[in-house]
């Protein structure tokens, strides 16, 4: 009987809490799991794969599977395809893209995938194609948005997640391969605001880590593979060395600083001229002409003569 998940060759158990349990889905679904996320109330889960067509053709594939409240009985509700070649300009190398045998792991072909609970929306990464696809539960044949991240390349949507338990800011390990050797190129952070911003190839990140104030922790190489984020909006990343460092969320008037001995941020208080008004991760905001930094907050130039320039 077949694993849902691929076998590793080198197993370690922890023993996190006396009440969990390790359970083996039969895979009755017929596809190579990549990824998989179970929503907070166990009642479903999402999990993304490849379906074997035929002996040298397999395709992405994913499918909300109904718990029923047991975890050993998984029930396939909805089947839906991601990636359809026609998306692709001719001159894409995506649009021939295709895997031979599912069954054999590769690092390419990794998936992720990320439920959010109060939204029910789903994110998932398929970086073979570079790509981040926005889905919601109640209809999961058509994706709400989708976001590439540049051909002739690879590697975005390595790890997605949503930032905390609201659901509404989407992350994602944004790192690129070369297309043909999967040669490491760069790794970034990428937090998208989906409530407020869309998610579309236009869409622009609210935070791109490592950058000129966050810098990369002193202790990490560059090369970032996972990501977790927190229901209280920490995130947490590792390196290709298994290295973690935590940027904490902090309260409004700061930001986490990464300039740290340590694996983890520290709060410093928001730089003159700039502002943040809500917890975050994020950095805090330069105040726009006419408005000066005041209270978590920027204030108009009320005072006669008063000058109050870009980041005032």
């Amino acid at each position: 009987m077949k694993k849902l998940c691929p076998t590793i060759q080198h197993k370690t158990i922890l023993s996190l809490n006396s009440t969990f349990q390790l359970t083996v889905w039969p895979n009755s679904l017929n596809i190579s799991p990549r990824a998989a996320d179970i929503g907070a109330n166990n009642d479903y889960a999402v999990v993304v794969g490849y379906y074997q067509l035929a002996s040298a053709y397999a395709v992405d594939c994913g499918f909300i599977v109904s718990l029923n409240r047991s975890l050993s009985c998984p029930n396939s509700t909805h089947a839906f395809s991601m990636i359809n070649s026609n998306q692709f300009a001719y001159s894409d190398p995506r649009i021939s893209q295709y895997l031979t045998n599912s069954r054999d792991y590769s690092a390419r072909t990794v998936m992720s995938v990320s439920i959010a609970w109060r939204t029910r929306l789903v994110l998932i990464g398929v970086q073979s194609f570079n790509m981040v696809l926005l889905y919601s539960l109640d209809d999961p044949m058509n994706p709400i948005g989708t976001r590439q991240n540049g051909i002739e390349l690879m590697g975005f949507g390595k790890t997605v997640a949503w930032l905390d338990d609201q659901g509404e800011k989407a992350v994602t390990v944004a790192n690129s391969y070369t297309y043909s050797t999967y040669q490491w190129i760069s790794s970034f952070v990428h937090i998208y605001d989906i409530q407020s911003d869309g998610f579309s190839d236009s869409t622009q990140p609210v935070l791109i880590y490592p950058n000129s104030q966050q810098i990369l922790f002193q202790w990490m190489i560059p090369q970032f593979i996972r990501l977790v984020c927190s229901s209280h909006g920490h995130l947490a990343i590792f390196d290709d060395l298994g290295i973690p460092a935590i940027i904490y969320s902090t309260p409004s008037g700061t930001y986490p600083n990464t300039n740290s001995t340590y694996f983890t941020s520290n709060t410093v208080p928001c730089i003159c001229g700039t502002y943040r008004n809500y917890t975050g991760i994020e950095l805090c905001i330069p105040c726009t002409n006419g408005t000066y930094a005041y209270s978590n907050s920027c204030s108009p130039c009320t005072l006669p003569d008063s000058f109050c320039p870009y980041g005032a």
